[in-house]
């Protein structure tokens, strides 16, 4: 389970964003929007998150990001090789 995303230097997001999908402590919708963690301290987790924002804001570049990211995860371990650099593109 995610529960927290942070990119920075990607593409076009140059300071770090924070994607959180931790839930507030507003009780209003608790019972149909979010879930437990089964983490100790940490409350519980949303069940869905939208990104918004303006035209050219960083928001599919976020999408890229975890995607890039889920790559690093289910690939490093078979397909890298000791000292391979990842191939991104920075800020």
């Amino acid at each position: 389970m995610l529960l927290q995303f942070r990119v920075k230097n990607y593409r076009s997001i140059h300071d770090e964003v924070v994607l959180s999908l931790l839930a507030s402590t507003d009780k209003a919708l608790a019972s149909t929007h979010v879930m437990p963690t089964g983490l100790k301290g940490l409350g519980k987790a949303v069940r869905s998150a939208v990104i918004y924002g303006p035209n050219a804001s960083g928001k599919s570049n976020l999408l890229q990001a975890l995607g890039f990211m889920r790559g690093v995860v289910w690939d490093s371990a078979v397909s890298m090789q000791l000292g391979q650099v990842f191939n991104v593109q920075p800020f």
